[in-house]
């Protein structure tokens, strides 16, 4: 894309081009969705894609998703509880914890019972809808 696609004109300064990918970044942030149900994960990766963020993923199994986080740098993660054959996503958010990136939760089964590491991250019960996702989204990145 040149000057002209983009909006920029000859006379925009390094700080107007800086602050204009500030915010473009801010809304290109990636976002992983960890989401072991196909429709629900596609539904949730529509609506983000929609308002505007990059996400990665849906994924549905904890392997991959590790592997996606070798991979990309993401700014948040969405992550469903249960997943397939018995698998949580426990040890997805003790890595998210660990490298400090915020996550929340987005699944059917919120219960006392679940892991310890989900203990004070925010929890949305299925089903979302798509402006309580995106406001869900944008004040975890906030």
């Amino acid at each position: 894309m040149d000057r002209f696609e983009s909006g920029m004109s000859c006379c925009d300064t390094s700080e107007d081009v800086e602050d204009d990918m500030v915010t473009a970044s801010v809304h290109r942030r990636k976002i992983l969705v960890v989401e072991d149900e196909a429709l629900v994960g596609l539904g949730m990766t529509a609506m983000l894609e929609t308002a505007g963020f990059e996400v990665i993923g849906p994924i549905g199994n904890v392997e991959l998703a590790m592997a996606l986080l070798d991979r990309h740098d993401c700014a948040l993660a969405i992550l469903d509880i249960k997943l397939r054959d018995g698998e949580t996503s426990a040890r997805i958010a003790e890595r998210l914890r660990e490298n400090g990136i915020p996550f929340f939760v987005v699944s059917g089964y919120l219960s006392d019972s679940q892991p310890s590491v989900f203990n004070g991250a925010q929890s949305i019960a299925k089903p979302i809808g798509a402006r309580s996702l995106v406001t869900a989204v944008q004040g975890a990145l906030n």
